[in-house]
């Protein structure tokens, strides 16, 4: 009985860490994909950010669903609407709106400092992460942040003046 019970909170516990997951995940989506995308004031967009970030420190599953949307195209919260580019490419090289690139990048500074200092995920963790979720090792060696680091740096100058 103790072991039924052992297994039932544990089960439980990992029930609420991939709800937990799944609202972080949707929190940065709607953030990304409508938030910034609206006339919303920017001080509460600022806290939602600082709330998402902090929430992000310890999620690997979802820094890396977010790291990996930085890098490449994929579907957005509306399946009419396909992100032609990266979260990266769209808000750092492409984007107008000031406010909109701050908190954005605000965003994906916490990710990348939350995939350097989190311990990768083996083999077999990475299999039981959500199946939406992308492997670490999806650009190949590098870790993930690293990728970004080098997208960052390879595209730097293609930031136009009025953004520097």
């Amino acid at each position: 009985d103790e072991d039924s019970s052992s297994n039932l909170s544990q089960g439980r516990a990992k029930d609420l860490k991939s709800l937990a997951t799944s609202t972080l995940k949707l929190g940065m989506s709607v953030l990304l994909d409508v938030i910034l995308h609206s006339e919303f004031s920017v001080q509460h967009i600022s806290n939602f950010q600082k709330m998402l970030s902090n929430a992000l420190n310890s999620d690997y599953a979802s820094c890396s669903w977010l790291g990996n949307l930085m890098l490449c195209p994929q579907a957005g919260i509306s399946p009419m609407y396909l992100l032609t580019t990266g979260y990266l490419r769209q808000y750092i090289f492409d984007c107008l709106d000031i406010n909109a690139r701050v908190i954005a990048c605000q965003l994906f500074a916490s990710v990348i400092s939350c995939l350097s200092y989190l311990p990768v995920p083996s083999p077999m963790q990475l299999l039981s992460l959500h199946s939406e979720s992308f492997s670490a090792s999806q650009y190949g060696s590098l870790p993930l942040y690293e990728k970004i680091l080098e997208q960052l740096l390879r595209h730097v100058e293609e930031v136009p003046v009025y953004h520097k």
